[in-house]
């Protein structure tokens, strides 16, 4: 009974914010499949492998910590997706993009935000005190994974709820790590 209720109102909420991001124009559809794309497994990869090789040049066990701890974070969700099972919405881009993978928790979400928050951890720990324009690059890259969980709603890859678990999952990563480099 409970866990009924409980699903209804994770509907319900999916519900009630797909309909604002569904308000948004249709002419920002190419402004949101470009997010969508910085949240594919390929390019975060690159920005991941960038993030591990720059911790190796930079003799950062730090870094390199942010790094490990980013990938957890999307094994995580990954693993979350084939035990929850999560149907994705039925949409012209699930289709078009044959998405045959799980919804729950969204990848593309929590995996941009571990990777690119990783980064943005990394500019706090080697600006310091932090600048104006520390913050700018922080800000930067904490904003792509909020266009790029967005893009998904937008897009109908995902719910709503999907993408702030992702988000969630790795907003605890980065914590984690935030504690373990003692920023």
């Amino acid at each position: 009974m409970q866990k009924h209720h409980a699903r209804k109102q994770i509907r319900k909420f999916d519900a009630k914010v797909g309909f604002y991001v569904n308000k948004l124009p249709r002419s920002l559809d190419t402004f949101m499949r470009s997010f969508t794309f910085l949240g594919n497994p390929g390019p975060f990869m690159i920005v991941w492998a960038a993030l591990v090789v720059f911790g190796f040049m930079m003799d950062s066990k730090q870094i390199l910590i942010l790094a490990l701890v980013a990938i957890l974070s999307i094994l995580l969700i990954l693993l979350l997706k084939r035990i929850i099972k999560r149907s994705r919405p039925k949409t012209a881009y699930v289709i078009e993009a044959n998405l045959k993978d799980f919804s729950f928790p969204s990848g593309h979400s929590g995996g941009s935000l571990a990777i690119y928050g990783a980064w943005g951890l990394t500019v706090a720990l080697l600006i310091n005190p932090l600048t104006w324009w520390a913050y700018v690059l922080m800000g930067i890259f904490f904003l792509v994974p909020f266009i790029v969980g967005v893009s998904r709603v937008y897009l109908g890859a995902h719910f709503p709820a999907d993408v702030i678990m992702g988000w969630l999952i790795s907003s605890v990563g980065l914590y984690i790590s935030y504690c373990l480099v003692g920023l």
